[in-house]
């Protein structure tokens, strides 16, 4: 590397000339010598030549380290990459983030461990603690896939708060969680894709499991997940439940997550189908099979690690593992598995939009109706649904319909 330093004019009587040497390198990252950049600015640096360079030649480097970065295969050296990044340069206010490697190189690495086959939470928690979200940018990109459809790129600050939040839940720190929550929802004024209930439910769920007062804060919980009627809250539910040791519990509550979900969801769900399937083998040993065959059809497709405990269980059960799983007749038949109450459509006004269902014990419920089911709405179907207290009417009704015929 000395030699390299001979008949270099930015290398002057033993020191180095840095506006000189920032134009050199600078051309170097032009002819993309990227290897040649890091080697002379860590052999400068490493043998004190010089101290501490300045900001120009700072930059080039981090740039380089950042190109260098988005082509790095290996997550070991792509940490490596990150940690000198952000060693050689600061947190730039929003306004100036769009060029600031500093934050560009621990979103673009959290993005790529996030979507790996078994994302590291431990790594992500690392680097996004290397941030201060109250610098991140709130703006909002407007995009356009490769098929022309438009769509909605999150924040910094929404990106942020959501794997984080999402990180301590999954290292267990839920007391930091339930603050951090709190800090994110006051101070991101919007939201896209669900990721306030996803933060909400996250809060809901680390109170459950903290179990200072379990009982109110779990009716709490599926009180919202009832609002809400989204499938990842009723797995969650169903975890809590787990952990406690109230296995019927949790199985209502995933079959319930199971009906909600759309087939759309299934790679999300694919760990459900799988924790699901242990708990009902024993009694509903044709339902569990179809899980396990789901979802190692699901992990297949994706290229995704295949456990050992799927193997064992398709070896095991002697699994058909190219039958074609049906996952509306899927639900159809772990519907009865919840804790939903069961009756037959009475009647429905279509005017008004509403009707009454008949349960089984012979009473009848008031039920509103969502536009987009309109067409189901036909008298004698067989529907399971949830019961809820409506303030306006002061009396029961029935929501989340699930027809079964």
């Amino acid at each position: 590397m000395e030699n390299l330093l001979d008949n270099c004019e930015w290398y002057i009587k033993g020191s180095v000339n840095q506006f000189l040497f920032s134009q050199y390198i600078e051309a170097l990252y032009n002819n993309s010598d990227f290897e040649k950049i890091i080697g002379l600015y860590e052999y400068l640096t490493n043998e004190k030549i010089v101290t501490e360079f300045n900001v120009f030649c700072k930059r080039i480097y981090c740039k380089t380290l950042y190109s260098m970065l988005k082509d790095e295969e290996t997550l070991e050296k792509s940490i490596i990459y990150v940690d000198k990044i952000t060693f050689n340069s600061e947190q730039m206010p929003s306004e100036k983030e769009h060029f600031n490697q500093y934050v560009n190189s621990i979103k673009f690495l959290v993005k790529k461990i996030k979507k790996s086959n078994n994302p590291n939470y431990n790594i992500i928690y690392n680097l996004l603690s290397k941030l201060n979200p109250d610098v991140l940018s709130t703006r909002e990109l407007e995009l356009v896939t490769s098929e022309g459809k438009d769509y909605i790129n999150v924040s910094s600050r929404e990106l942020y708060y959501t794997l984080y939040i999402k990180s301590l839940v999954k290292l267990e720190n839920f007391d930091a969680c339930i603050a951090v929550a709190d800090k994110a929802l006051k101070t991101v004024d919007k939201w896209n894709y669900e990721n306030d209930v996803w933060i909400l439910s996250r809060v809901h769920y680390a109170k459950c499991r903290l179990a200072n007062n379990f009982e109110e804060d779990i009716r709490e919980y599926i009180k919202f997940a009832q609002y809400k009627n989204k499938w990842f809250l009723y797995s969650k539910i169903a975890d809590v439940h787990f952990r406690q040791g109230i296995i019927d519990k949790s199985i209502f509550f995933y079959a319930k997550a199971i009906v909600t979900a759309n087939r759309n969801d299934i790679e999300r769900l694919v760990n459900v189908l799988y924790d699901f399937a242990l708990l009902i083998i024993d009694k509903h040993e044709n339902i569990a099979k179809k899980l396990f065959i789901l979802c190692y059809q699901t992990r297949e497709l994706n290229g995704w690690n295949l456990s050992p405990g799927i193997k064992y269980h398709v070896k095991l059960l002697d699994l058909i593992l190219e039958i074609k799983i049906n996952f509306k007749g899927l639900q159809k038949d772990i519907v009865k598995l919840t804790d939903m109450t069961h009756g037959e459509l009475k009647t429905y006004n279509l005017e008004k939009n509403f009707g009454f269902i008949k349960m089984d014990n012979g009473k009848d419920i008031y039920f509103k109706g969502e536009k987009k089911h309109i067409k189901e709405y036909k008298e004698k179907r067989h529907v399971y649904f949830d019961i809820d207290f409506d303030l306006n009417i002061k009396k029961n009704r029935a929501k989340n319909l699930f027809f079964v015929d």
